[in-house]
């Protein structure tokens, strides 16, 4: 077999199995407190709990859920959501402190 159609297989599988690899976090609702206008941002250890980080920024959807895609990895996350700081983190419904969420990869690739 030619080396440069092994090469370009090769390349391409790994490019494929990157992008399939790649977590989905869907948040199919907000606080109706939430801004109309809020930037939302995931945060966690795939970021150094960053609360700011334009990378992981949550993108609006025409249905009015918002996206974001997480990179690849192994083994467990720890996350959660902010509007770019910790004095806006997330809470329960009487605004206290909430555990981290966890996500453990393998067990699907989308978070609703």
């Amino acid at each position: 077999m030619n080396k440069s159609i092994v090469l370009s297989f090769a390349m391409s599988f790994l490019l494929l199995s990157n992008v399939l690899a790649q977590v989905t976090v869907i948040v199919t609702d907000v606080p109706d407190n939430t801004p109309d206008d809020a930037t939302l941002y995931i945060v966690g250890t795939f970021n150094s709990w960053n609360p700011g980080d334009s990378e992981y920024i949550l993108e609006k959807q025409a249905d009015d859920t918002y996206k974001v895609e997480l990179p690849a990895g192994e083994g467990e996350l720890k996350y959660k959501f902010t509007r770019g700081a910790w004095e806006s983190v997330e809470g329960d419904a009487d605004g206290n402190e909430i555990a981290d969420r966890t996500f453990t990869y393998g067990n699907g690739q989308t978070i609703n």
